[in-house]
């Protein structure tokens, strides 16, 4: 580790040295530090408030940051967010998880692009393969690492992640870009904006995605090819007091994906490649009132439909939310609001999996209040909380309390109390999967089998967290830290084994019935840093570390198993950027990942470099990514069903033009 480190140190020193001799005339275009913590977000209390005086442990992705990093994947980017674990299990699959928790389904992390949820309500995680946003579009992320269920409600439990696009207004012109890499040979970006009436903007995007399948560590073909084409349209239009927006896309991918399956006879499990067919489309429409800056309401409808080849899955999502901001005198800043969820989602059964009932229509109700009080102009206390009703799984109450002192203009403490809720997902609740089968007695296969329950409970979090921000004229710091209390986790519980039915055979059958039989306790701190001594160079990183402990009530931490798996106990990322003279830039990232024992995941170092050249309106790009190792191993799935591939090295190209 240290050799990288300082390799990649050396390395940004070196260039940088090198770049205050030639450069003449710096690139002064991207935002200072102060204003870096200066910029308004909006995921944490629903209303705008800067960086430096959030009672929260959030990081910002700016589009400074996007256009830097050279990701070509919403996952790849995320990777820069200290406590954020991220690991790619081939070339579609991800766990992306914030303080624990990962997995293939990682549920604990709730995501929205424009605050819609991109919540699957099958398995609770997540589907990354179908989120295919052209970079470009994006303005910014805003990533709230901890409890967020007292305003964005059940599953952000573990954090927030809010993908902001641009408004048709920031987004003029034409755009072309096309990207290639060693398994990425062709994708294509498009977009398109103008105006139109006297306040109006329009803008069409679309991308055409291609993936080449990846290899299994057996040298084989892994089957996770991917085709996909997407597109997208705003429209953003008012002014003054109100201003409207509407947004839709639509995704249609095709590929295949090679998956281990158990079998109840000889050789008990075989390795099968599927085709994967996918069908996603999404709109919303949202409406914004101010009125002489004491009143703000806001009125967001969305609609996400999705088919699926696997399992014949459909799922519909209508979503209602209202919300006004009040400003009460001269202290009290109330933010309240309303919405109703609606959930239809259908699945067939297949060759080793089951869920049970093949048709759910979910219905869910909420309600929120959130009161800030200045109780003097450097301190200032927030208090509220969520009512949720579902109509699958009852009541779920998430409060909050969250406190912040601006010690000086610069410099800011902080600290929260919250509880969190994770209602069961549809797989919880009705699985029946062949997990793993062999010769068993009296002549009957062994069947170990996964079973939902309808009896699982809501998740329940507990969680301190407090820290600390300060701004020097060229360094700024941001520490967090945070233990928490885990009750009613989702697990698996062995049950009473014997004869019984199993898809169609008799077989001995060994049953994991999903309860909520476990508890925890997690702990960790997060330390990010940048120091930026001129306009031109700036370098950032990260550091964060996280435990958890397990019990059962059962007695046997070993018979009541978490559902989500283990992730790195260490995280380190380090990046640095450099604007050079005649229009060059180069930019580098190391990634450090620590072992995951359980699933015998080694330790992953990362480390990417891209060097691009801007002419104009033309910005030409050429870089590696994983550059340390030939090829590494970042994940695997708990449940073997999804075929881990090792992470290669990557060398791509880019080019972009705006006219």
């Amino acid at each position: 580790m240290r050799s990288n480190v300082a390799s990649f140190t050396v390395v940004c020193v070196l260039v940088a040295s090198v770049s205050r001799v030639v450069a003449q005339t710096p690139d002064l275009t991207t935002l200072s530090l102060e204003e870096l913590l200066n910029v308004e977000i909006t995921s944490v209390s629903r209303k705008e408030e800067t960086l430096l005086r959030t009672a929260a442990a959030v990081y910002v992705i700016t589009e400074d940051d996007i256009r830097r990093s050279g990701a070509t994947t919403l996952p790849d980017l995320f990777r820069m967010v200290p406590g954020l674990s991220v690991a790619q299990l081939n070339a579609n699959t991800w766990s992306v998880t914030a303080r624990g928790f990962g997995g293939t389904h990682a549920n604990k992390l709730l995501v929205l692009i424009d605050g819609r949820s991109t919540y699957a309500p099958l398995n609770g995680g997540v589907n990354w393969e179908m989120q295919l946003l052209p970079l470009d579009a994006v303005a910014q992320v805003e990533v709230i690492r901890g409890p967020g269920g007292s305003l964005w409600g059940t599953n952000a439990i573990n954090g927030v992640i809010n993908i902001i696009t641009k408004t048709a207004h920031q987004s003029p012109g034409a755009r072309v870009a096309t990207h290639a890499s060693r398994y990425e040979p062709g994708t294509v970006d498009f977009s398109y904006g103008g105006r139109f009436g006297t306040s109006g903007a329009h803008v069409t995007q679309g991308r055409y995605f291609q993936r080449q399948s990846s290899g299994l560590t057996s040298g084989r073909a892994n089957g996770d090819d991917l085709d996909a084409a997407y597109a997208r349209t705003r429209l953003d239009w008012g002014a003054q007091a109100d201003t409207f927006s509407f947004q839709a896309d639509l995704l249609r991918s095709t590929g295949s994906r090679v998956h281990s399956e158990a079998r109840l006879s000889p050789p008990y499990r075989t390795v099968e490649e599927t085709g994967v067919e996918s069908t996603a489309g999404n709109a919303l429409f949202a409406w914004k009132r101010s009125a002489r800056g004491r009143t703000e309401s806001s009125v967001q409808l969305f609609y996400s439909g999705l088919a699926r080849a696997e399992l014949a899955e459909r799922a519909h999502t209508a979503d209602l939310d209202v919300r006004q901001r009040r400003r009460l005198g001269a202290r009290h800043d109330l933010v309240a609001g309303v919405g109703y969820r609606s959930i239809l989602g259908t699945v067939s059964p297949g060759p080793s999996l089951v869920i049970r009932p093949g048709r759910v229509h979910e219905h869910l109700m909420t309600a929120f209040l959130q009161d800030e009080v200045a109780i003097a102009d450097a301190l200032r206390v927030s208090a509220g909380g969520r009512v949720e009703r579902s109509s699958e799984t009852g009541i779920a109450v998430q409060p909050t309390v969250r406190g912040l002192w601006a010690v000086s203009p610069r410099q800011s403490v902080w600290g929260a109390v919250s509880r969190a809720v994770r209602v069961p997902n549809r797989f919880e609740r009705g699985m029946f999967i062949l997990l793993s089968a062999g010769a068993g007695p009296a002549g009957l296969p062994l069947a170990v089998t996964l079973e939902g329950s309808r009896d699982t409970k809501p998740e329940i979090l507990t969680e301190y967290e407090a820290g600390y921000r300060v701004l020097w004229r060229t360094v700024s710091i941001d520490l967090a830290a945070f233990i928490g209390a885990y009750d009613d986790l989702a697990s698996h519980t062995p049950a009473a084994p014997g004869i019984g039915e199993v898809f169609g055979a008799r077989a001995f059958r060994v049953p994991l019935v999903a309860a909520n039989e476990a508890f925890g306790t997690s702990r960790g701190v997060e330390v990010a840093g940048a120091w930026k001594p001129m306009p031109w160079w700036q370098v950032a990183g990260s550091y964060s570390t996280y435990d958890v402990d397990f019990g059962s009530r059962t007695g046997s931490a070993a018979e009541s198993v978490p559902i989500n798996g283990p992730v790195p106990g260490h995280l380190l990322h380090l990046r640095g950027s450099i604007d050079l003279t005649g229009g060059f830039g180069a930019g580098a990232l190391f990634y450090r990942a620590s072992t995951i024992e359980e699933l015998q995941i080694p330790v992953v170092n990362r480390l990417d470099l891209r060097l691009t050249w801007t002419r104009g309106s033309v910005v030409l790009g050429a870089g590696a990514q994983n550059l340390l190792h030939a090829e590494s191993v970042e994940y695997a799935d708990r449940t073997a069903r999804v075929l881990p591939s090792p992470v290669r090295v990557n060398p791509y190209v880019d080019v972009s033009w705006r006219f």
